[in-house]
């Protein structure tokens, strides 16, 4: 597995063509919510996209912790999270910021949701980890990217993803059992589908991300 310095890391094999099909997809779908912390649309739209291609992907709700190596700096989201960078600042001697950050969407206020606070999409065969909304971050000194990595397992028996790619380190814990999300996820799915035929056919022509130029789309509020 070879890692690239923008945060993604490629597989081997066959699984290179559904890799890159997949790479340009999550970087669509990132142009076009930006910075946004719109973790729940996002993923929404990167699955209907993949089902529109015949490729079968899972939304997972995670509680992510991120940690910059020159700074120190570090961000999470959720309780796992937030105790796994306690202990990390503990052992290390240093003085380093955490911050957190809620979800930045009102269908999710008050759900269990906020246990995890993120959202990403993940892939069986090949193993991968797809997270649109990474860019988020970028405030904290992470690049503004769109993260997509090979992994061992979709389903790792540790219960989480720990990725170390250049200049920082993010770890994904697994929130399967996080519950609050799935009502409002179906019911956004559907909205999704026209622009997610848009973007198939982008990649069924084989055009990348930059090729497109998306342009970054603003996403209404939701009071339910």
């Amino acid at each position: 597995m070879g890692e690239r310095a923008d945060g993604t890391s490629s597989p081997d094999g066959s699984a290179a063509a559904s890799f890159r099909t997949l790479q340009q997809a999550t970087a669509m779908v990132g142009d076009l919510f930006g910075r946004q912390a719109e973790c729940v649309e996002a993923a929404a739209l990167l699955t209907a996209t993949a089902d529109e291609l015949g490729l079968v992907v899972r939304p997972r709700a995670v509680s992510i912790a991120a940690y910059v190596h020159a700074t120190g700096r570090m961000v999470a989201t959720g309780e796992r999270a937030r105790a796994f960078l306690t202990d990390l600042a503990g052992s290390s001697g240093r003085p380093m910021t955490t911050n957190d950050i809620a979800p930045d969407n009102p269908a999710m206020d008050g759900s269990e949701f906020q246990r995890a606070g993120h959202m990403v999409v993940s892939v069986g065969d090949p193993a991968l980890v797809l997270d649109p909304t990474f860019r988020q971050f970028a405030f904290a000194g992470l690049p503004p990217v769109s993260l997509v990595a090979s992994v061992a397992d979709d389903a790792p028996a540790t219960g989480y993803w720990h990725l170390d790619l250049a200049g920082f380190s993010v770890t994904y814990f697994i929130e399967d059992g996080n519950s609050g999300w799935q009502e409002v996820f179906a019911r956004i799915l559907p909205e999704w589908r026209p622009l997610a035929r848009e973007l198939a056919e982008h990649l069924r022509l084989g055009r990348s991300a930059e090729r497109v130029g998306l342009r970054q789309i603003e996403i209404p509020r939701r009071s339910d």
